[in-house]
């Protein structure tokens, strides 16, 4: 996995949404989706209400509302109304959804409520990128410590007590050492941390393979 976007656990099992060199990935709701990346000809994130519970809520409401009217308020009624009203609002709210549509095929995955439009929003910027330009967009390496280690040589990932974040290469921050990085050759993925110019996160030092051109300004020791 290159970049990995990690939702709350439920019922104790791992829920994410990510980006390999071969797939998008995605493992929530009971379900397991891969999509080979090459196969993806379009995407669109976008927000929706769910119009069947909203429907089917809004028509419990009024004739519950209709019944207490005409007859009586019994618990019973009562009870259907406040039904309704519950299902109606959730019909109501909006929801992330992706839209992708792949070799002849269309998928549209629902991201739970908990999920912002800020949080997802830098891995779907990659995968569009890389369904524009059959590549990664390269991505900038900052240091969050003064003198931090950001590159190691060896041939496996190597862990940091330090994070280091990402940003989309070109965003500037000031006062960080940095080194531009090829995403799809890290050892070790990076987790999506929407926040202002910071794209995501890694407690995981860059492996030299991913480095991209001269970093003169980076401390290798």
């Amino acid at each position: 996995m290159i970049v990995i976007y990690n939702l709350p656990k439920r019922r104790g099992k791992q829920r994410f949404v990510g980006l390999s060199n071969s797939f998008f990935h995605a493992r929530f709701k009971g379900e397991e989706i891969k999509i080979p990346i090459d196969e993806i000809a379009r995407v669109i994130l976008e927000k929706r209400k769910k119009l069947a519970p909203l429907i089917i809520g809004g028509i419990i409401t009024s004739l519950g509302l209709l019944s207490m009217l005409l007859y009586s308020s019994r618990l019973e009624i009562v009870g259907l109304v406040a039904g309704g009203i519950l299902l109606t609002y959730y019909g109501w709210q909006e929801y992330l959804v992706l839209h992708i549509e792949y070799a002849s095929n269309t998928k549209l995955i629902w991201f739970p409520n908990s999920v912002s439009l800020s949080a997802i929003r830098p891995l779907i910027a990659m995968l569009e990128y890389y369904v524009s330009k059959t590549k990664y967009p390269f991505l900038t390496a900052l240091s969050t410590e003064s003198g931090q280690r950001l590159i190691h040589f060896e041939n496996q990932p190597v862990s940091t007590s330090s994070l280091i974040f990402f940003t989309f290469f070109g965003a500037r921050v000031i006062d960080n050492q940095e080194v531009v990085v090829n995403p799809a050759l890290l050892d070790a993925p990076i987790e999506i941390y929407g926040e202002e110019k910071v794209i995501g996160k890694s407690r995981f030092l860059i492996n030299n393979e991913a480095v991209v051109g001269e970093n003169s300004s980076v401390n290798l020791n």
